[in-house]
C-alpha cells in the first residue's frame, strides 16, 4: 500500500502537533538534496514499537552481515603475518635483527597515515562503495604480497594494508573473534605445501588476498550507501527508517564538514578515554598477534601444532566476547565488565 500523509499505515501515527518540526527538517537535511524529501514527508510520523523491530531486524540483516564479514577479513589478512612467521618467511624473505618486528609496526603507521583522509572522503562519498573498494584494494594488497621476497617489498604491502584497512573502523563498530580459529585452520592447511613452485607462507596470502577481494564485490552489490538509495526497501519502510533514525536525533545523511563538531569531540573526556582503551588494548593485541606464533613455536610445538593452537586462542576469545557482551547487556555495567575483561586479559 503506497504511503499516504493523509492516510498511513496502522503501524504509523501521525501527530499534527509536530508541525513546528517544519523548521528542523530543514536542519535535519542539512541542504542535501537526497534526504531533503524524505524529512519533509516524515515530519509527523511515530513509529511503534513492534514496526520497530521489524525495521531493525531489515536494517541488521544487511548491516551486520557485511560487518561481520568485513572485519571478519581484515583480522584474517591482519594475521598473515603471525601466521607466516613459523612458516620460513623469515629466511625466504632474508629477514634479520628487528626487520620482523618493524613488518608489524608498519601496518599502524599505516593506518594512522590514512585514518583523516579516510574519514574526510566516507562523509563524501558513498559509504558502501567507498567501502568495498577499500577490501578491494587491501585484498589485492594482501594477495602481492606472495610477490615479496624481501624486507623493502613486504614494508611496502604491509604499509599500504595498513591504509586501506583504516576505512573500516570510522565505517563500523565490532569486532568479531572467529577469525583466529578460521585462520588458524587455514595456515594449518598451507602449512603443509612442501617442494611447489611457492612457499607455503605465499599460497597462505594469495588464499586470503583472493577471499577478500571477492568479499568486496559482494559488499558492492549487498550493502547500500544509504536507505534512500537502498532497492531492496520499499517507499514506505525508507520513510519509516528516515523517521527512526530522527526519533534517535541522529542523522541520517550530511556531506558538509563542519569543524565545531570536530573541536567538540576533542574536547570530550569520553572521547580519550576511548583512545586510551584502544592504544592499551592494541599494545597487547598488536604485539600478540605478531609474535604469538613464534613464541609458542619457541617452546617446542611443531608448525602445525602451533598453528592447531590458534584454534584454541579463537574458541577462548568468542566464549569471553560473547559472555561478556551477554553480562553487560544483563547487567548494564558495561564499564565494570569491561574493566575486569581487562584486568584479566593483562
Amino acid at each position: 500500500m503506497a504511503w499516504s500523509p493523509d492516510k498511513a499505515d496502522s503501524s504509523v501515527i501521525h501527530h499534527e502537533a509536530d508541525l513546528e518540526e517544519n523548521s528542523k527538517v530543514q536542519a535535519d537535511a542539512g541542504g542535501d538534496a537526497e534526504v531533503e524529501q524524505y524529512a519533509q514527508d516524515t515530519v509527523h510520523l511515530h513509529i511503534d514499537p513492534a514496526t520497530n523491530k521489524r525495521l531493525l531486524r531489515k536494517i541488521n540483516k544487511r548491516i551486520l552481515v557485511v560487518m561481520l564479514g568485513t572485519y571478519f577479513c581484515q583480522a584474517l589478512d591482519k594475521g598473515t603475518l603471525g601466521f607466516s612467521s613459523i612458516m620460513g618467511i623469515t629466511d625466504d624473505a632474508h629477514l634479520h635483527g628487528n626487520d620482523f618486528s618493524w613488518l608489524g609496526t608498519i601496518l599502524y603507521m599505516g593506518v594512522l597515515v590514512g585514518e583523516y583522509p579516510t574519514n574526510f572522503l566516507l562523509q563524501k562519498l558513498p559509504v558502501a562503495k567507498y567501502l568495498a573498494a577499500n577490501v578491494f584494494l587491501w585484498g589485492a594488497v594482501v594477495t602481492c604480497s606472495a610477490a615479496a621476497t624481501n624486507w623493502g617489498a613486504l614494508m611496502a604491502v604491509r604499509f599500504f594494508l595498513g591504509v586501506f584497512e583504516s576505512c573500516v573502523q570510522p565505517a563500523f563498530i565490532i569486532i568479531p573473534k572467529l577469525s583466529p580459529k578460521v585462520g588458524g585452520l587455514i595456515a594449518y592447511g598451507t602449512s603443509h605445501l612442501k617442494d611447489a613452485a611457492v612457499y607455503s607462507w605465499q599460497l597462505l596470502f594469495m588464499v586470503l588476498g583472493l577471499a577478500t577481494v571477492l568479499w568486496s564485490a559482494f559488499i558492492a552489490w549487498y550493502l547500500p550507501d544509504s536507505p534512500m538509495k537502498a532497492k531492496c526497501y520499499s517507499e514506505d519502510d525508507k520513510r519509516l527508517m528516515f523517521a527512526r533514525v530522527r526519533a534517535n536525533q541522529t542523522g541520517m545523511q550530511n556531506k558538509t564538514y563542519k569543524k565545531h563538531q570536530v573541536v567538540e569531540a576533542l574536547s570530550d573526556p569520553f572521547v580519550w578515554c576511548c583512545v586510551l582503551l584502544q592504544t592499551t588494548s592494541t599494545l597487547i593485541i598488536g604485539g600478540l598477534g605478531v609474535f604469538s606464533n613464534l613464541i609458542v613455536n619457541a617452546l617446542g610445538f611443531s608448525v602445525l601444532q602451533t598453528q592447531l593452537l590458534n584454534i584454541a586462542q579463537g574458541a577462548v576469545a568468542i566464549v569471553v566476547m560473547v559472555g561478556g557482551a551477554m553480562l553487560a547487556s544483563k547487567t548494564r555495567q558495561t564499564l565494570l565488565v569491561m574493566f575486569c575483561l581487562g584486568c584479566w586479559k593483562q
